[in-house]
């Protein structure tokens, strides 16, 4: 086991030293991603730790995650340039860029950036995370300046939207988390502007509306991450607390 201390704690496999190694040889592994198997990284990795030899399990994760490196780069091969007409699967949220939308979607198995801009832009927008649309347009390798940027992040091309055919729910359980933030979103159609970014982003993590004054605002009283992931973690640690808060009463 991996214990906090002096490095001379008895049946421990790793000093604190040795950890910051492993870490470091973890890292190191990943960026070189050599083309060595997936299972001799992960053998040796646990035989050492059954071995309860450091040096050994240094090597086997700095093989393992170089393996596992180099298997997730082989996959970013970028696509080819086509027309393309098919179902593809939102991955994230469309969102307004400069007069676009933007959205990561998953087409033919692989991710690519699609852009759109006028009615298909329109039709776009409402659509979120894991629905299916149909898409028809021009599918492309990404930029050179772009490709080592995108391809950090599994995208490996960039789509333009020509037309929206028609959509489709997403599979559960993501289409009763949609179903439940248009809930929420629809009855915050009434509130201001303003008002209805900060509660999307407090209770949804949804930031895409937020006006530049809102995020300012936030950015320097420190609490941006509030109108993001964090806003969206409070609201579940109260919904979860939030019957025995009320039973406490005031104080």
């Amino acid at each position: 086991m991996l214990a906090s201390g002096s490095d001379d704690i008895p049946g421990r496999v790793l000093s604190d030293r040795s950890v910051v190694v492993l870490a470091v040889a973890t890292w190191l592994g990943a960026t070189v991603a050599l083309p060595v198997p997936v299972w001799l990284g992960g053998v040796i990795a646990a035989l050492a730790a059954g071995a309860r030899r450091p040096v050994l399990l240094v090597v086997g994760v700095a093989l393992l995650g170089s393996a596992l490196a180099d298997r997730s780069w082989a996959g970013t091969t970028p696509v080819k340039a086509t027309m393309w007409s098919g179902t593809a699967t939102l991955a994230t949220d469309p969102e307004p860029v400069t007069g676009s939308v933007r959205v990561v979607a998953i087409v033919d198995g692989r991710r690519v950036e699609a852009w759109a801009r006028g009615s298909p832009a329109r039709a776009l927008r409402p659509r979120l995370a894991g629905e299916k649309v149909e898409l028809v347009g021009e599918l492309a390798p990404p930029r050179p300046a772009m490709a080592r940027r995108l391809a950090v992040r599994h995208i490996v091309g960039r789509l333009t939207v020509r037309e929206v055919a028609g959509w489709h729910r997403a599979e559960q359980p993501w289409g009763a988390a949609n179903a439940l933030r248009r809930l929420l979103t629809d009855g915050a159609v009434s509130l201001p502007p303003t008002s209805r970014a900060l509660l999307a982003g407090l209770v949804l993590g949804d930031d895409r509306e937020q006006p530049a004054e809102l995020a300012n605002a936030f950015e320097g009283a420190g609490l941006t991450h509030l109108l993001a992931v964090s806003g969206q973690n409070v609201a579940f640690v109260l919904a979860v607390a939030g019957p025995g808060l009320q039973r406490l009463g005031l104080r």
